[in-house]
C-alpha cells in the first residue's frame, strides 16, 4: 500500500484517521476561517471583560433596554423551551384513538385467542379507567362510542376483551 493511500485495499473503507477531501482542498474554507476567528476572539477576552459586558447588559436591562434584557436573560437563564404542537391536516390535534388501536391489535390476533386475552388485560391495566371515563355519558351512565373511529369502541361485537 502506497503512503498516500487512505483506503483499505480489501474493503475500500477509509483507514481510521482519514476522510475524503477533494484534491487540493483543505475542507470548507469559510468554516475553517470562522473557527480561527472564534478562537482569536476567545483568546482576546479575559474574565474581567466578560463580567464587565454582563454587568453593562444588566444595568441597561434594569434601565428598560428590552434587547439588553433579552440578551442577558438568554445567557443567564437560557431561552424558554418552545412548544411544538403536531396537528392533522384540518388542524385537529393528533392523538391515539384507543378504539382504533384495540381494533387493529385484535384483528391481527384473531388466530391467537390466548394472546388476545393477554393483550386485552394489558390494555385495560395500562389505560386504567382513563378510556372508560373519557367516554362515559354522565346523564345516562352509558358508554359513548369514539367520535373519531366510527363508534368501534362502543360496538361489543368488534371489541371484546375476552377470547
Amino acid at each position: 500500500m502506497a503512503s498516500n493511500d487512505i483506503r483499505d485495499p480489501m474493503t475500500g473503507q477509509f483507514i481510521p484517521g482519514h476522510k475524503y477531501l477533494p484534491p487540493n482542498s483543505a475542507g470548507t474554507p469559510v468554516a475553517h476561517r470562522m473557527s480561527q476567528l472564534r478562537t482569536m476572539a476567545v483568546k482576546a477576552q479575559s474574565s474581567e471583560d466578560v463580567i464587565a459586558i454582563f454587568t453593562a447588559l444588566l444595568k441597561k436591562g434594569k434601565d428598560g433596554d428590552v434587547p439588553a434584557c433579552k440578551v442577558y436573560l438568554d445567557f443567564v437563564i437560557g431561552r424558554p423551551i418552545q412548544k411544538l404542537e403536531l396537528t392533522g391536516a384540518d388542524g385537529e390535534p393528533l392523538g391515539l384513538q384507543l378504539g382504533n388501536l384495540a381494533a387493529a391489535i385484535f384483528q391481527d390476533l384473531l388466530e391467537y385467542p390466548q394472546a388476545r386475552t393477554i393483550v386485552a388485560m394489558t390494555i385495560q391495566r395500562v389505560t386504567g379507567d382513563v378510556y372508560r371515563n373519557a367516554h362515559h355519558d354522565n346523564n345516562t351512565g352509558e358508554i359513548e362510542p369514539d367520535s373519531m373511529d366510527g363508534g368501534a369502541a362502543g360496538n361489543d361485537d368488534e371489541l371484546r376483551f375476552d377470547s
